[in-house]
């Protein structure tokens, strides 16, 4: 035992230059000490494997490249939030040390070989895999394996689309040439993946891919709408209820039969549908435990994480269809994994059972918007910043749609402080449609929560504006913007939930805009909230506002990507105000944010859906 200990203690201390370095936590450097003293592992770079292996899907990674290991560990603290910005105080940013310099293992083949042979990855029970180039945690790499075989079985396995009546639902929804054929392919086979930017219909032809299976199969069908959170489970549910409204007013009476199925339906949050218990990760669905539907449908897709995908695969039975829905250029999921992208990204048979839409009746094609969401998709930094610097004639009144304004944003913040003030008026005098709407107007988008680029400094500067034009925010004011940080089904409220604090004579209430009308909750009875005159551009995910303002990160920030800035982009939709400049755009819209999975490999790799061939060829990371 004093050996251990002494053992454990030598690693750790020599793990402290990566912990220092940002590298590894500190957390990471005791588990790992830890588990390579259990496993009688002495060598420091096995350790350093251990660590990063504990550490990686905490920063969205599902296991370590030993090729790309110094891409995906940067050995700085460039990447805390608001190190990177030349404004920011010392009381905005804490201390930020030098990082010291750290030496990766200069052979990247031998350090991988002895990570294999070491008891730490050599046995079935051991804590840590090694597949390929990739270093994998057990459980992340058993994920990874499940979702993998899953998918590939469901792709391969084909439905006949004769037995469907598409033509008909495609004419009482009024589907384009593009929805009909991505209901086509979709019906085709037990896997189907809908993947389209904002505005291209995407829920419209769920909706029909629905009541094709309803009209085939009748009330026996089982059908479950999920969605990662439950604001995009509402939004889900709202947006499905105007198809059915179409449906249920046509002249086919067998349609309009589907219509009061599908009214039935309520979307429900991932977690939910399979029954996670919070206390020990386990779920009340399982590989033992099948859900009972026929049919699972996954909207959002990109916010999905590797585990719980792992856990809805498990889950399902194995006759079920699985229908994903997403945007693979969007931000991926918090949590560790990028399964819509690697999905999108992985051969056949995988690919055949993806149907992408294109085009897009949120921003027409004279749109600004659409245009600099293309280029930034596309990876076109010279267009991006051609569009910024140059607008065109506005398509809309008040203005170019997309502009550039140097980050001092001084006249930015004049507008959204108007902007502020005057939905406060509105709160106060008892106006609670035109609060409500302010909620949709005008939000600033930060990449950082801290600095002079995140969103407390924004927050803070709006409200010490309105204070100074008389307007108090203190406690719970009148027009303050509130967004829920966690979910409460009782009460009907969502994690990402957008509210507005507003006087009525009832005195101070939180009202919520909802497809019933608004309504009302006592500020005392929401324990999880926060104020959002700014929000992060992950917490924008699912949401439109007229106009947005994008702060960038600056250009030497691994934050600066282009799925970051194409999602922010993708949240208005009358104007886009970048607060930047023209390097970080640049930087931004070159670079790919890097996930590490082994999951397109996988599916790439699959053998007619009948298993994987676990010793595939080395994967790069996917970016």
């Amino acid at each position: 035992m004093v050996a251990e200990l002494g053992s454990r203690r030598h690693l750790v201390g020599a793990l402290e230059p990566w912990v220092r370095a940002g590298v590894i936590s500190a957390g990471d450097a005791h588990v790992a000490a830890g588990v390579c003293a259990l496993c009688g592992e002495s060598d420091l770079t096995v350790a350093l494997a251990v660590a990063c292996a504990v550490g990686a899907p905490r920063m969205g990674h599902s296991a370590v490249s030993a090729r790309h290991a110094h891409e995906q560990f940067p050995t700085s603290l460039d990447d805390a939030e608001g190190a990177d910005d030349p404004l920011a105080t010392p009381d905005e940013l804490g201390h930020i040390a030098v990082a010291p310099f750290v030496e990766w293992p200069v052979d990247r083949v031998a350090w991988l070989e002895r990570v294999a042979s070491s008891p730490v990855a050599s046995e079935p029970t051991s804590p840590l895999v090694v597949d390929g180039e990739l270093i994998y945690s057990r459980r992340f790499w058993a994920s990874e394996v499940t979702v993998a075989e899953h998918l590939a079985r469901l792709a391969a396995t084909p439905v006949a689309t004769g037995e469907f009546r598409i033509d008909d639902v495609a004419e009482v929804l009024k589907l384009d040439a593009g929805q009909l054929a991505a209901v086509q392919r979709c019906v085709g086979g037990a896997l189907g993946v809908l993947v389209g930017g904002p505005g291209t219909g995407k829920t419209r032809t769920v909706a029909a891919l629905l009541a094709a299976l309803y009209d085939r199969h009748g009330v026996e069908l089982s059908v479950a709408l999920a969605a990662p959170t439950g604001k995009a489970a509402a939004r889900m549910a709202e947006s499905v209820a105007d198809a059915i409204g179409l449906l249920a007013n046509c002249t086919d009476e067998a349609l309009v039969a589907v219509a009061a199925e599908m009214q039935r339906l309520e979307p429900s949050t991932v977690h939910r549908l399979i029954g996670s218990r919070p206390g020990d990760g386990s779920t009340r669905y399982h590989a033992g435990h099948r859900l009972p539907h026929d049919v699972l449908i996954v909207d959002e897709a990109s916010m999905v994480s590797l585990p719980l995908m792992a856990q809805l695969c498990a889950a399902m039975r194995p006759d079920a269809r699985l229908i994903i829905v997403g945007d693979p250029g969007q931000l991926a999921s918090v949590d560790a994994g990028s399964v819509l992208g690697d999905i999108v990204g992985a051969g056949a048979p995988v690919a055949d059972r993806v149907a992408t839409l294109v085009e897009s009746r949120r921003f027409p094609s004279q749109s600004q918007i659409g245009q600099f969401a293309a280029a930034v998709r596309a990876g076109d930094a010279d267009m991006a910043v051609t569009l910024l610097l140059e607008p065109s004639e506005p398509w809309h009144e008040g203005g170019p749609a997309v502009l550039l304004h140097a980050p001092t944003a001084d006249g930015v913040l004049a507008d959204i402080v108007e902007s502020a003030v005057d939905a406060a008026g509105a709160a106060r005098a008892g106006d609670i449609s035109s609060a409500l709407a302010s909620l949709g107007q005008r939000r600033i988008l930060c990449a950082h929560r801290r600095g002079r680029r995140g969103v407390s400094w924004w927050n803070r500067e709006i409200e010490h504006a309105m204070t100074a034009s008389g307007v108090a925010t203190t406690g719970m004011y009148a027009g303050r913007p509130l967004m829920i940080t966690a979910n409460d089904a009782t009460r009907g409220l969502f994690n990402g939930d957008l509210g507005i604090v507003v006087r009525d004579e009832a005195g101070l209430g939180v009202m919520f805009p909802g497809a019933d009308g608004p309504r009302r909750v006592s500020p005392s009875q929401i324990e999880a909230m926060e104020t959002v005159h700014a929000m992060t551009i992950h917490k924008s995910q699912g949401s439109e506002f007229d106009h947005i303002v994008v702060v960038l990160p600056s250009a030497t920030s691994p934050l600066a990507t282009r799925e970051l800035l194409y999602t922010a982009v993708t949240r208005a939709r009358r104007s886009v105000t970048v607060v930047g400049d023209v390097e970080s755009v640049r930087t931004a819209t070159q670079r790919r944010e890097l996930r590490v999975s082994g999951l397109a490999d996988r599916l790439s790799s699959a053998t007619g859906g009948h298993g994987l061939q676990t010793s595939s060829p080395p994967a790069p990371p996917h970016q």
